[in-house]
């Protein structure tokens, strides 16, 4: 059971990774191409888009989640996941200067509800987790943005002693922002231990 966990971190870590190398591949070849040249005040190189290289102010980021998690006990039933997460940038223009793209921190809550099944005693299991993440986000379009991110968090179940004490696992993730309105974003992520999608309110 424990090489199988460790199987998928190392899964889970190499998709992460990936992810990040080819947003990053994908935004040097459309700084490269002809027909994004010619398409200078659209899509990606519209004002906001990923090749804006101008200085950029982001906001922070209030979110909601719902969702599934597939970490601790989530193989006994139906796992669920109610999380908030709250995003503050730290490197506004991030690390590619010719790339629209910041850097963050994300910190928040998870409330897991795992519903068991029916060959065990206890109906429902209730725990929390506590994750701190590190957010690396491009800005592909105006109103659309993708992102990895990585960390940790700290978690436990409350309901049953049987099930008791706290466990560790490392975060990982690729997702997804989509502005509805000024303000308003759509978001979406998948990775370890959770798949999720919420809404985002900036300030």
């Amino acid at each position: 059971m424990a090489q199988r966990g460790s199987s998928e971190l190392k899964t889970a870590r190499t998709g992460l990774l990936s992810a990040a190398l080819a947003i990053a591949i994908a935004a040097c070849a459309l700084s490269a191409s002809p027909v994004a040249a010619q398409e200078e005040q659209s899509g990606t190189h519209a004002p906001g888009g990923l090749m804006d290289e101008s200085p950029q102010i982001r906001p922070m980021m209030l979110s909601f989640f719902a969702g599934l998690h597939y970490g601790h006990y989530a193989a006994l039933g139906l796992p669920l996941t109610l999380a908030g997460r709250f995003y503050i940038p730290l490197v506004e223009n991030g690390f590619i200067p010719p790339l629209n793209d910041e850097f963050g921190l994300e910190f928040g809550i998870d409330f897991n509800i795992t519903f068991l099944s029916s060959i065990y005693n206890e109906s429902t299991l209730f725990g929390f987790g506590v994750p701190v993440d590190v957010l690396w986000d491009f800005h592909i379009t105006p109103n659309f943005d993708a992102y990895a991110k990585l960390g940790l968090v700290l978690g436990s179940n409350f309901s049953d002693f049987s099930y008791g004490g706290f466990w560790w696992t490392i975060r990982e993730a690729v997702g997804l922002r989509l502005k509805i309105t000024e303000g308003l974003y759509f978001r979406a992520e998948a990775g370890y231990p959770a798949i999720m999608a919420g809404l985002g309110f900036t300030f």
